[in-house]
């Protein structure tokens, strides 16, 4: 921000290119509201030049806030993904084999159950928890490879995404319960999917 200052008063450099530089163009805060709580808000800020016969002397500056912009963004990005899922799911789907689908749906909802259950259990010592990690690791990486023989690759994604964070957490040199909660929310979006994957399958006109 001080070397951006800096190239506001410097009368070489164009004002448009300084607005592309400017790192103050969305800037995350937290506000208290009415209630005392802190809200997380986006602000924008802009600076115009003012100049004299000597050159560059003042910078007026504005402030708004962007937050119903970001957002609005952010849904229309997650519509978007959702949107390029579902197009990717029929593709995968049609092309598929329509014989071995309904083994894996099936398949893989035990191994969701089973991870579950896994991530449900108690543990009291990190032997414990680095044999639950591991566990874990294989109930995944086969319902990955189930899904990559099937083309369904938002769902070997996913998978891949789930096995990484059970490597980071393999590394760590102490592990918690707490540690593994973020595994149960990826569980819950492979669910949702393989729920996706089931009604549209059972909805495709049969050839």
């Amino acid at each position: 921000v001080k070397r951006f200052f800096n190239l506001l008063f410097d009368p070489h450099k164009k004002q448009q290119l300084l607005g592309d530089l400017n790192p103050l163009k969305q800037v995350s805060v937290q506000i208290k509201d009415g209630s005392d709580r802190f809200v997380n808000k986006y602000l924008r800020f802009s600076f115009s030049r003012i100049s004299n016969e000597k050159g560059i002397n003042k910078i007026l500056t504005s402030v708004n806030d962007i937050t119903e912009e970001i957002r609005l963004g952010l849904e229309l990005e997650k519509a978007t993904k959702k949107s390029d899922q579902q197009v990717e799911l029929l593709t995968s789907l049609i092309n598929s084999d329509t014989e071995m689908l309904p083994l894996f749906i099936n398949n893989a909802y035990e191994k969701y159950h089973s991870i579950n259950q896994l991530l449900k259990s108690p543990s009291n010592t990190l032997f414990d928890y680095r044999e639950k990690a591991n566990r874990l690791m294989a109930l995944i990486h086969s319902v990955k490879g189930e899904s990559s023989a099937l083309s369904l690759g938002v769902v070997a994604e996913m998978c891949h995404d789930f096995e990484q964070q059970l490597v980071n957490l393999r590394e760590r040199s102490n592990l918690s319960g707490n540690d593994f909660l973020g595994l149960t929310v990826k569980l819950d979006q492979l669910l949702t999917y393989n729920n996706s994957v089931s009604y549209t399958h059972l909805t495709l006109p049969t050839t």
